[in-house]
Formats: C-alpha cells, structure tokens, sequence
C-alpha cells in the first residue's frame, strides 16, 4: 500500500513537472513570483511592473525604495502585468511602479486601446486598495520611452504619453517617470529597444528620486 502511494506521489509529480515545463515562458513566472510573494512579500513593499524595461532592473541601484519586488515579464503587454497584479495581496503593498503599453503598440495595438488596457491596470489596483486599505496607493508610471528601433511607432507612443498626462486630472495617486525623455541611441543597446548602463544609471536615479518624494 506504502508503495503505491510513493508510486502514485512520484508519478503525480512527474505529471506536473512537466506541465510546469511546457508552460509559455511569463506563465512560468507568474506561477514562480506568486509563491515568493505568497511566503516573504514584506508589508509596505515596493512593487516593480512590467516588461523588460522592469525586468532588467538592478535591484541594488534602488537603494531608495526597499523593501521592494522586481517583477518583469520580457516581451509582455499590459495584460501580462493586470495577470500578477490580481495575484497580490494589496494590504501589503506600498507603491506600484508599472512599464506598459511600450510592446502592445509596438505588437499592432493603438495607442487609443493601450490606453483603455493601462486604465483597466490602473483602475483595478485602486479598486483592490480601497477593498483592503483606506489609505490611496500611489503609482508611478515610465513614459513609454522613444526606442530607436521602434520610430515608426514613436507617434504612437508620444499620443500613449499625453493620455497619461491627462489621466493625472483624475488621479491625485499617479506619479510620472519620465522615461520618454531618454531619447539619444547612446543610452540603448545595440538592438535600439533595451536601455544600456547609461540608460538605466539615468533610470534608477529618477526612480530612486521618486520613491525618496513620494514615498514616506
């Protein structure tokens, strides 16, 4: 009977290792930051959102803004980040600071619906604050930056930035970063979308500026 359990534990185990393994590459991630979230997410934590532009983050440069969670999804969209927003517990959380909208227009979305996605992200970390806390959260938001790579959706991105801006009227919580503003190739990679050292030296001084204002 002993034999048969092991067996069949064994077995289950092999099953879902290699459902683990076949799963699309952010899935993977998610699953990975829900459980490190779920045991050690500390209260009063800083939360970094996004795409590669978070995922590449050094998270010993943001000096400033710890206790703090890198949670980058390369290649993601703003769908990615709402997927591990729902995942955690708000009462915990401090700040959010997100990166999106970059890649869904670069992937074919307008900048009219990847605006409509970022406030569906926006609205939903408000309304699951207010379930949990009486206290605002506050939200920076990167300009989505002018990558060399991607100028033929630069005009895009400028009419993504300005609703942002606009957004502002009507949310006293949401702080901008303004990552749009690192516009000369010195400051990418080679491959023209990924910041380089100086383009991240530059990043982690304004986000660390931010957490020092805004965050008490």
């Amino acid at each position: 009977m002993l034999k048969k359990a092991i067996f069949a534990a064994t077995l289950l185990l092999i099953v879902v290792s290699v459902a683990i393994l076949n799963l699309e590459r952010n899935t993977k991630l998610l699953i990975q930051y829900y459980w490190e979230d779920y045991w050690s997410l500390k209260t009063d934590t800083v939360i970094f959102v996004g795409s590669s532009t978070i995922a590449r983050l050094n998270r010993n440069a943001l000096f400033r803004c710890e206790p703090l969670r890198i949670r980058g999804f390369e290649s993601s969209v703003t769908s990615d980040a709402l997927r591990y927003m729902k995942t955690l517990p708000m009462d915990k959380i401090k700040s959010v600071v997100l990166y999106v909208g970059e890649n869904d227009i670069a992937y074919g979305t307008s900048s009219i619906d990847a605006i409509k996605e970022f406030k569906h992200l926006l609205d939903y970390i408000n309304t699951a604050r207010a379930h949990v806390s009486d206290k605002e959260i506050t939200v920076a938001i990167l300009t989505l930056k002018n990558s060399p790579q991607r100028q033929t959706h630069h005009r895009q991105f400028e009419q993504f930035n300005a609703q942002l801006r606009r957004l502002n009227e009507a949310n006293s919580n949401l702080v901008f970063v303004p990552l749009a503003s690192i516009k000369s190739k010195a400051y990418y990679m080679s491959d023209g979308i990924h910041l380089n050292l100086k383009g991240y030296k530059l990043l982690n001084f304004w986000l660390n500026d931010f957490c020092d204002k805004n965050l008490p």
